[in-house]
Parts: structure tokens; sequence; C-alpha cells
């Protein structure tokens, strides 16, 4: 079982995204299970993205125009309804929400 949030950076023509997925389900798991993997994804997301941009605040410290990247995460299962992409801010949000806590 896959618990885990990756994403990378990707910059094209002068233009940078922050691109991530998480595994859901790749058929192992019953409809429901991947249901309850989803929603429980969707609530814990936030919180993963914010403590891996905790992680890198160095690395934001020193190109700060990326702190406006927009964050796109797909989520990867079986079940086209638990499949797609979803749009998560940017890692200047998750910033302001470390730092305000």
């Amino acid at each position: 079982m896959r618990d885990e949030v990756l994403a990378a950076l990707h910059v094209t023509d002068r233009k940078a995204v922050i691109q991530g997925e998480v595994f859901v389900s790749g058929g192992e798991f019953s409809r429901e299970q991947a249901q309850l993997r989803y929603h429980i994804f969707r609530r814990e997301l936030p919180l993963a993205l914010e403590a891996i941009f905790y992680g890198d605040q160095a690395f934001f410290q020193h190109y700060p125009d990326l702190l406006n990247t927009p964050i796109y995460i797909y989520f990867v299962s079986t079940y086209q309804e638990f499949r797609g992409w979803s749009y998560y801010q940017t890692p200047k949000f998750y910033l302001k929400q470390t730092c305000s806590s």
C-alpha cells in the first residue's frame, strides 16, 4: 500500500508548475476502499503539502519567484470518479499557513 505524495517542479518555456500524484487505487482495492483512500488523501493533502514546502523553505528563499508556482496533483485510480487533476494553490499559500500557525 502506498500512502505518499510525490511531486516535482517542472520548468518549460520559462513557466513553472509543480505536478504531483497520489496513488488511490490500481485495482487492488474495492470501490469503497478506494473511496475512503481518496477522501483521506483529499483531507490530508494540504497538511502534507505544508510539510513539504516547510522543508523546502531554503530552496524558495533562493528562488522566490517560484513561490507563486501553481500546484497540480493527480489522483491515480482505476476508478474514474477518484482519478484526475486537482489544483492546490501555490507554495506561498502553504508557507503562509506554516508561518501563521
